[in-house]
């Protein structure tokens, strides 16, 4: 079963207000990080697992730049919560 990016409301205006260059940046690391979900394999991409407020969410790193994620085995999605800079993301 292929792999889906889902985006909440709030991570599609982050998305939509980064720069062209930014936003390249963060659309391939999304790629990665299905390639790397759906092969179960490591592709150099910055992933932590979130405490406290956010259990059960990850993070992934891009430049000051942070991607706030849930992945979903059962229904092969990663639903995309956050695009934010890195003071802010963890509010």
């Amino acid at each position: 079963m292929k792999w889906k990016i889902l985006f909440h409301r709030e991570a599609l205006k982050d998305h939509h207000s980064l720069p062209a260059n930014l936003k390249e940046r963060v659309n391939s690391a999304l790629r990665r990080l299905v390639e790397s979900v759906s092969e179960a394999k490591e592709l150099g991409l910055d992933i932590k697992k979130l405490k406290g407020r956010w259990e059960g969410y990850y993070r992934l790193r891009i430049g000051n730049y942070r991607v706030i994620f849930k992945i979903v085995w059962e229904e092969h999605q990663i639903r995309i919560y956050r695009i934010i800079k890195r003071g802010a993301a963890y509010k």
